[in-house]
């Protein structure tokens, strides 16, 4: 099953985007973590009909916002190695394309680790998705390899801050440093920010401080079926 979690732009409150995340609900064991199933996925190979159950669920959904609400709601993607082996990125620029949606509806997040293993690869994608106006997110940034020079080899429209960073940033002055460079680095590249796993005001307020652009977490939002999201955006449009 395909869930979303809003994704709120700090300078207007508004639900602008969302992260499409993978849950399994086994029929006896209940829930199951993508922990657990997403590295099976990836040595069986079901991970490519994963991946295009997710996108082509996710295009479907913004084209009916879109037709509702009467503009785009980016959703981000996860994209796991495997995809970028043997998936025809083409097949995406199509099923857009067939819908008349822009490639900037699609932010395709990757990892740091990614763009260090299988740089050749990962280039031909980018550019591709580049030319056709698919964002990119860097996930988890900071926990992985931490080469900035793939921030400079690489066209990255976003870093995520990784929640281990956010939970303890009341706390803890070094995680507070480290995520205000992060923001401060990432604005000096034309660089946009998220900050993952926002619990509490006072971490949001923080990263107000710091000139995040974007936040998402429990304080706002777990993650939702797609039906449950389009409620909040009613809502949302209904107070504006």
């Amino acid at each position: 099953q395909v869930y979303y979690q809003p994704i709120i732009e700090l300078s207007s409150g508004r639900f602008i985007k969302a992260e499409a995340l993978v849950r399994w609900k086994h029929p006896r064991r209940g829930m199951i973590s993508p922990v657990t199933f997403i590295p099976l996925a990836e040595e069986s190979g079901l991970i490519l009909e994963i991946g295009e159950l997710v996108f082509k669920q996710s295009i479907a959904f913004i084209h009916q916002w879109q037709k509702r609400f009467g503009y785009i709601i980016q959703i981000s993607v996860n994209m796991s190695p495997i995809q970028f082996k043997f998936m025809n990125k083409f097949n995406w620029l199509n099923n857009l394309a067939q819908l008349g949606l822009p490639g900037n509806c699609i932010n395709v997040e990757i990892t740091e680790g990614l763009l260090l293993k299988d740089s050749a690869v990962v280039q031909e994608y980018l550019l591709e998705f580049r030319n056709n106006g698919i964002e990119v997110s860097i996930d988890d940034f900071g926990t992985g390899f931490s080469s900035l020079s793939y921030l400079k080899k690489f066209d990255i429209d976003y870093l995520k801050i990784d929640h281990s960073f956010i939970n303890q940033l009341i706390n803890s002055e070094t995680d507070r440093t480290l995520v205000e460079a992060i923001i401060v680095m990432a604005h000096k590249l034309d660089i946009k920010t998220i900050a993952e796993g926002v619990e509490t005001h006072e971490q949001q307020d923080l990263l107000i401080h710091f000139g995040c652009d974007y936040v998402q977490g429990f304080l706002y939002s777990e993650p939702i079926k797609g039906k449950a999201f389009e409620k909040m955006l009613v809502a949302q449009s209904v107070r504006k």
